[in-house]
């Protein structure tokens, strides 16, 4: 059984945020370079097919048709990436309005051998390990996601130790395994 007690930080959540927009980045190439790359490549394609001006006209509809479609993509590739940002903010906007839950007061997290239970004073939740979706460790930090729109969030200075982090996690992907519907 781990227990675990703390008040949540802002901090938790932002880099539990900021865990999840890495991940979608790889840091091989900017997305606003991608983007802008796109657009570009699409005004290019358009400029090159009124240059063709002997091709038969099918192959200049289809030039402009390609062209206009890269910059739609790069346009939506880069709306996308703003969207992550957008989806960050909003989700640390609706975890301070949970307050009991971050950052108010003191949450316990219990996980025991069948269930994981997270209680305050204000708060009571039992949840059994067949709702447990995933669990993800990033600079120390533990997410334990409950189902798509929840995420239990375990800070790194919750652990007495890294060998108690390793053992928790292990203990969860085992219970996750064995409850897998």
């Amino acid at each position: 059984m781990f227990v675990f007690k703390y008040t949540r930080t802002d901090e938790d959540v932002a880099q539990y945020a900021r865990s999840f927009y890495k991940e979608g980045n790889t840091g091989k190439i900017s997305p606003l370079i991608f983007s802008l790359f796109l657009i570009a490549l699409g005004i290019a394609v358009i400029c090159d097919a009124m240059v063709f001006t002997a091709a038969p006209g099918w192959f200049q509809i289809v030039l402009h048709m390609a062209g206009v479609m890269l910059i739609f993509f790069g346009v939506r590739f880069l709306a996308s990436k703003k969207n992550i940002t957008k989806q960050a903010s909003a989700q640390m906007s609706k975890y301070r309005q949970l307050g009991a839950l971050i950052g108010d007061e003191e949450t316990e997290y219990v996980f025991d051998e069948d269930s994981l239970t997270i209680s305050s004073s204000s708060y009571k939740a039992t949840y059994t390990y067949s709702s447990l979706y995933g669990i993800k460790v990033n600079e120390g930090n533990v997410y334990v996601g409950i189902d798509p729109t929840k995420t239990v969030i375990i800070p790194a200075r919750a652990f007495e130790s890294d060998e108690q982090r390793e053992e928790f996690v292990k203990f969860i992907e085992k219970k996750i395994e064995e409850n897998k519907v």
